[in-house]
């Protein structure tokens, strides 16, 4: 896909139009819409860019959510993530972001360390133990 001179109503237009296309549920549609409404859109236009590309959406993160990802935020990064994907590929990746793995150290770490491999068994364990690190 072009990725020169896109607006983000246009990049929003399309990410909806995959959406539909890919039996996304028309809540999480209007979940995404609503996040770009509230989130980049007027950031962008608060910040008088016209058109956007991923160094956009970067900034607008970094400014939004800083350095650290909340669980309650995750939908705001996948938004961004999407209009990068979009406009890169025409599509959106299956992957959105990669975990961050950091090792446990000293005795609360190897408290944690324990913990997980307590949770190994459960079905939440990735998500657990990644939530845990992070």
């Amino acid at each position: 896909m072009n990725q020169e001179k896109q607006t983000v109503e246009y990049l929003i237009q399309q990410c909806v139009l995959y959406f539909e296309q890919n039996s996304f549920s028309k809540a999480r549609i209007d979940c995404f819409k609503s996040i770009w409404k509230k989130g980049i859109v007027p950031y962008m236009a608060e910040s008088s860019i016209l058109y956007y590309d991923a160094s956009v959406g970067e900034q607008y993160l970094l400014t939004q959510i800083g350095n650290m990802v909340e669980s309650t935020q995750k939908d705001n990064v996948r938004s961004i993530y999407f209009l990068n994907d979009i406009q890169i590929t025409g599509t959106v990746g299956k992957l959105y972001c990669n975990p961050c793995r950091l090792s446990f150290t000293g005795q609360i770490g190897q408290l944690m360390e324990e913990l997980c491999r307590h949770l190994k068994g459960s079905t939440h364990y990735k998500l657990s133990c990644y939530a845990y690190k992070q």
